[in-house]
């Protein structure tokens, strides 16, 4: 997250916007009723009481209002001068408690409680970023950065107010001094409202992406299955046929694709990197809001009430109806990305249809997706189509979206401009019904006129930022360097479901069959197989990635693993016969640690032909006959149960079965052997 990127921008452009959102409510308000006359002038304060005069302070100065009559200007004339003797009775006070221990004490209490404050914020601050997940870090960044365009406008507002420009300005414009002052008080608060309401509008989002996050760990399993499936619903044929094209990776290879690369954590990282560009709010966005902000100055022209709520609720609606819109757009260009489409009624979620299916050619229906067919515009011409559509030729994914080149850009503005939006909304329609809440009427008009900007909320954003994740994510758009980074970090996390299943697999092998048990040769090709994994394990592990383990780091390692934690360093060397051949300091070194988890795992063992039917039977439910066939997916369960305690197959082991290249299709006996020596390093 940028997030000092761009402050002293943004804040003026929120003192600007802010202050014609003041003038927004002023006539969304109802009429005020007609002034009061003008009270006769107070007495004046005595020494002994100044706190009774700021009621005086507030009252008019200066120049009389226009229009006003000799009666007025007379009593504004009078208050003017009870003013000035409560400014130097206060400054004669002030004067003589300066030279008193209260004084001091207080101002030293003061700045104790800043002190103090200060320190607090900061230590929560540093705790909070610790320990919140990657998924809300940019809420996290964008309140801090906020906070600090709050702190600016406060300082901006004081300074403003000492040099007394504000309250002249006040005496000329509104014929008051306090008037123009009150106002930026307004903002500054209008301001701090949609602030908070838009963090929560984006935590709310964050939440429901969540769904989206787990829909996609949930079919990652399913990447053992052939997209052909006829077990398969629509949307998981749509994900698992997606993934096989992204691993392939036929449009623009820059390097080869494991094919254990978890698809999932792919989206789920790369959605979290463009929620961090969405949250963000940047000029663009302002000068949006400033571009309706001077529609609604014709909005304050209006006089009827009524015809100001109706107008103001719709603009609820027409944020709702901008999100249908991205929607169904964003569906119509991930049909064309995947091969499936929708049958119409998106808001009814039916599933999708296979383009295949349509096609008289099924073969060159499968190997081409539906937007390949579709020859791109050349580059635009003109200064106006190189604004709009980028100023190059666009690609074929590109070419299905809006504004071509400019489309993502134009996405991403789009979905941070309405949730803005509906943080404005919200905050003026609190400030609209605040006073209202108390009576059944006003309680209902501001539920009612907040269902179109919440639908769009809890149910269209998320949808949204989901839909842009798929169709910027994959083909030609895909994040190569973000791949790369994340199938080397996956190739460890699969390496510690590796070691787990060699740990459980073997123990489980000798249970059936002591003869399983390799020796001589095989054994130590076996060995050194397994060493292998472990190294990748230890660097997994290692966090200061000094090759060395402290004490902490190997219970960890162990920990996870499932492995009983030795006595001490003493302990473990002692199994591994080490004492003076790795060294005798406290830290363990990459060779002892590889050395440890080799032993631990037992002795080498291969599958029989018995053993492995035994184990088909299991995965396929069948406990008392022989199973002649089995498929990777059940195998996957079963091996899953090793690894976890959930029934599901666990997204590790299915992508450590299609790293040791475990068919698609229905597997033999031999094959399944030949996949579960794999798994045990029995290579």
């Amino acid at each position: 997250m940028r997030c000092g990127k761009s402050n002293s921008r943004t804040a003026l452009l929120s003192v600007v916007t802010l202050a014609l959102f003041a003038c927004a409510v002023h006539a969304a308000a109802p009429a005020p009723a007609k002034a009061a006359p003008v009270p006769a002038p107070a007495p004046a304060p005595s020494k002994a009481a100044p706190a009774a005069a700021p009621a005086a302070a507030s009252t008019p100065s200066g120049p009389p209002p226009r229009h006003a009559t000799p009666e007025v200007e007379k009593a504004v004339e009078s208050q003017a001068e009870v003013r000035e003797k409560y400014k130097e009775q206060t400054e004669e006070i002030e004067h003589a408690l300066a030279h008193t221990a209260r004084f001091r004490n207080a101002i030293a209490i003061i700045l104790s409680v800043i002190v103090v404050m200060s320190v607090a914020f900061e230590l929560g601050a540093e705790r909070m970023q610790e320990h919140v997940s990657e998924k809300t870090k940019p809420v996290i960044d964008i309140l801090f950065k906020e906070l600090t365009v709050l702190g600016f406008i406060a300082l901006f507002v004081f300074l403003a107010v000492e040099t007394g420009i504000p309250q002249q300005l006040s005496d000329e414009i509104f014929g008051t001094p306090s008037e123009l002052k009150e106002m930026f008080e307004f903002i500054h608060f209008l301001l701090f409202l949609i602030i908070v309401f838009y963090l929560v509008i984006v935590a709310i989002v964050i939440t429901r992406m969540l769904r989206y996050e787990r829909n996609w760990r949930a079919m990652e399993s399913l990447s053992l299955k052939s997209s052909e499936d006829p077990s398969l619903t629509a949307e998981e044929a749509e994900y698992v046929s997606t993934r096989q094209r992204f691993v392939e990776d036929k449009i623009t290879p820059k390097h080869k694709m494991d094919r254990g690369f978890p698809f999932c954590e792919y989206l789920v990282k790369y959605d979290g990197h463009l929620f961090e560009e969405i949250v963000e709010l940047n000029p663009t966005t302002w000068a949006v809001v400033l571009i309706l902000v001077a529609v609604a100055r014709l909005y304050m022209m209006l006089h009827s009430e009524s015809l100001k709520l109706v107008i103001f609720i719709a603009v609820g609606f027409l944020t709702w109806l901008a999100s249908c819109c991205m929607y169904v757009k964003l569906q119509h260009v991930q049909a064309s990305l995947t091969g499936y489409k929708a049958r119409g009624a998106w808001l009814l979620n039916k599933q999708p249809t296979n383009y295949s299916s349509l096609s008289s050619d099924e073969e060159a229906s499968k190997a081409t997706l539906p937007y390949q067919r579709i020859e791109p515009p050349a580059a635009p011409e003109g200064w106006l189509g190189r604004f709009l559509y980028g100023d190059r030729a666009p690609t074929q994914q590109e070419n299905l979206l809006w504004f071509k080149v400019n489309g993502v850009g134009f996405l991403l503005n789009s979905v941070r401009t309405v949730l803005f939006m509906v943080a404005i909304y919200t905050s003026l329609l609190w400030v609209r019904f605040a006073n209202h809440f108390e009576s059944a009427e006003g309680m209902l008009l501001f539920l009612g006129s907040m269902i179109f900007p919440s639908i769009t909320v809890v149910f269209m954003a998320p949808a949204i930022v989901a839909k842009i994740t798929w169709i910027t994510g994959i083909e030609e758009m895909r994040k190569h360097r973000m791949a790369a980074l994340l199938q080397f970090s996956s190739a460890k996390q699969r390496s510690v479901a590796h070691i787990k299943l060699v740990y459980s697999l073997r123990a489980l092998v000798k249970d059936k069959d002591a003869n399983c048990v390799l020796k001589g040769e095989s054994a130590a090709t076996s060995n050194k197989a397994l060493a292998t994994v472990v190294e990748e394990v230890f660097h997994h592990y290692d966090q200061d990635k000094d090759g060395f383990y402290d004490w902490a780091e190997f219970s960890t390692l162990t920990s996870d693993l499932g492995l009983p934690e030795p006595a001490g360093v003493l302990a473990v060397r002692s199994l591994i016969e080490g004492n003076g051949k790795f060294g005798g300091d406290d830290d363990l070194s990459k060779e002892e640690v590889i050395e440890y988890l080799t032993r631990c795992m037992g002795q080498p063992v291969a599958f029989t032909d018995a053993i492995t039917e035994s184990l088909m039977a299991q995965a396929k439910g069948d406990l008392g006959g022989n199973v002649g066939s089995v498929t990777a997916h059940e195998l996957a369960r079963l091996l899953s149960k090793q690894v976890s305690p959930s029934n599901d197959v666990d997204s590790r082991v299915s992508s450590l079965l299609l790293h040791l290249d475990a068919p698609i299709d229905v597997m033999g006996v031999t094959e399944a052997k030949g996949l579960l020596d794999r798994c045990v390093c029995a290579y």
